[in-house]
């Protein structure tokens, strides 16, 4: 079942990051527990996160109005973590 999904996480005096998607909770739990966004916050940045799963929280899981808000593109806005796996070198950027 789908559901949507805030994340905010406050990276000190970097910025912080937000964001409104979709996912289940399956793809949640068995998501990596260390996302590597990159330099999302400046150059250098080199921002990443342990502890995301922690940052996120179920607005909704009305199947019906999370079709209608992916129908009319409310979802989707923001960073979604989920998204930034496919980067993540484990270990690349501890050495």
């Amino acid at each position: 079942m789908q559901k949507i999904f805030r994340y905010y996480e406050d990276f000190g005096r970097m910025g912080d990051l937000e964001g409104i998607f979709v996912a289940t909770e399956e793809e949640i739990s068995n998501a990596p527990e260390t996302v590597y966004f990159g330099e999302v916050l400046g150059k250098h940045s080199d921002v990443y996160s342990d502890e995301w799963k922690k940052h996120i929280t179920v607005l909704t899981d009305d199947q019906e109005f999370i079709a209608r808000a992916l129908f009319y593109g409310l979802c989707g806005t923001g960073y979604n973590p989920l998204e930034y796996f496919d980067d993540l070198d484990e270990g690349s950027f501890y050495d």
